[in-house]
Formats: C-alpha cells, structure tokens, sequence
C-alpha cells in the first residue's frame, strides 16, 4: 500500500501557489497515500475532551513523541487541487456504546491549496459510508509533516449512534476547497488489526480493503 513510486517535487507544489512545510511529496501508486520526506519535530499533545466518553479512538496516546504518524497518511484532494483528481477517504468504526456523538477529531495536515476540509460522519450503508448525518467545515490545518494537531469537529447538541453499530468518518472536499491537497495521517497504535476502508474519487464510494495501518481519529460522546 505505501509504495512510493510516483513523486511530486517540491517545485511542482511550489508551482501550484503552496506554502507548504513540505521539502518534498511522495505518492503511492494510485495516489492513495501522501507521505512527506521527514517532520518538523515540533509535537503538541491536544486535550482530551472534559469528560467525554471515548466511543472509538486509535490515537496514540501513550507515545509521548507523536500520536500519530506526522509524514504518511491517507489522500484528501479536491478535483482542481494539484493532483488533478479528487481522493475522499473514510474509515469504518463500530460504536463501543449508544452514545450521542459530541466530538471527532482527525490527523489531518495540510499540503497545498485551500487551507480546508470538511470532516463528516456517515452511517454505513452495505460496507461503504451512507447517509451523510453530520458534516463540520475544519480551517488552519497544521501543515504536513507537522505533530501532533487534529482537525476538530464539534457539534453540542450531538449526533446519536447505536452501539454495536458501524459507521463512518470521512474527510472531504466542498466548493470552497475544490483545490485542497491535504493527507490524514494514519495512526501509531494498532499495526495488526485492519479497519475497514472506503474512498471516493468522483464517483461514489467504494470499499478500499482494510488499512493497516488506517488513519488517526477519535469520536467522542456522552
């Protein structure tokens, strides 16, 4: 899965109208895998949300150095982002508990393009996300290769899920980020047990096979 073949030099970035941390990306072949060179070494450990109850999380919480891989992750790009094409990921979860969803986080960093994505709860639908049930519109992405921020959405009133139930956590694209390049860092938690995958390239969602290893994110409730 991250076999690096196809390179975007930094030229090529730069070209595209990017600020970006980035001396250089490597893509996998197909494109669904966005890594960068090295990281800044910089890490920021985020707080936990107060009194939240974890209803799915394999953020890396006991690796004081990084929770998350900071420079290899999943493809998110718009379709006039400087890939060309658009590449939505999503990962499955099963709900631990009933629960009324408050937070999800995700490691995303950005590339190039709109500083922007929008991060989405779906319910499942035959092995693939469904019914779209929330969408947050997330800005300042920390820039790729950077450790350890997350893009945050946060809705107060909460969105309900059923325990024992899957559902998905997608991060996408909308009209005001159709140049958006970005990557969603996968985690450095479990590298054995696969989660569920999907992605979308334009037209529709299909399954992607099990990540290992799958990208970081947490979903948080009450």
């Amino acid at each position: 899965m991250i076999a690096r073949n196809l390179a975007i030099v930094a030229a090529v970035v730069a070209a595209a109208g990017a600020a970006s941390a980035s001396s250089g990306i490597i893509m996998s072949r197909g494109g669904l895998v966005t890594s960068v060179a090295r990281g800044t070494g910089v890490y920021i450990r985020p707080a936990h949300p107060d009194g939240a109850t974890v209803v799915f999380s394999n953020i890396g919480t006991k690796y004081p150095l990084g929770l998350y891989f900071c420079c290899s992750g999943a493809t998110v790009s718009g379709p006039e982002s400087v890939l060309g094409s658009q590449s939505w990921p999503a990962m499955r979860f099963t709900a631990s508990a009933d629960a009324t969803v408050t937070e999800i986080d995700a490691a995303v960093e950005w590339v190039t393009g709109t500083n922007e994505i929008d991060l989405d709860l779906y319910a499942d639908s035959g092995g693939v996300p469904g019914t779209l049930l929330k969408a947050f519109r997330v800005t300042g992405l920390e820039s790729d290769g950077g450790c350890c921020s997350f893009a945050v959405g946060r809705d107060k009133h909460g969105i309900a899920v059923t325990g024992g139930t899957p559902y998905w956590v997608a991060v996408t694209t909308d009209a005001n980020g159709t140049d958006t390049f970005a990557s969603w860092e996968f985690n450095s938690t479990d590298q054995l047990d696969a989660i569920p995958s999907a992605v979308n390239k334009g037209a529709g969602w299909v399954t992607n096979g099990g990540a290992v290893p799958a990208a970081s994110f947490a979903v948080y409730g009450n």
